[in-house]
């Protein structure tokens, strides 16, 4: 494991889709990310996984943001709000650097 070996690590998920969500440090994020930080020995943090997508129903979501509720999407209005959260994502990846 690179961690041990003296590395610097974080796990990344620009965006992930999941109703499988904890909380961590800075609100709520994916589990699949609060593991693998916990596995690779740093502490979970939503810059890990800023744009988290829960299935509400059909086509809909309900998008958490930097760890909190932003609202919530349609399939068909996705495209427009993805543009907007590219500034998120961007600085949510540097944090990571960071770590």
């Amino acid at each position: 494991m690179l961690s041990r070996r003296g590395y610097r690590v974080a796990p990344f998920n620009a965006q992930n889709m999941s109703n499988n969500a904890g909380t961590a440090a800075g609100g709520e994020m994916g589990r699949a990310q609060i593991v693998q930080a916990e596995a690779a020995g740093v502490v979970p943090h939503t810059d890990m996984n800023p744009v988290l997508l829960k299935p509400e129903a059909d086509r809909r979501s309900q998008v958490i943001l930097d760890g909190r509720v932003h609202g919530h999407i349609d399939a068909v209005n996705w495209r427009d709000l993805k543009r907007t959260l590219w500034r998120h994502v961007r600085d949510a990846y540097e944090a990571c650097g960071a770590v």
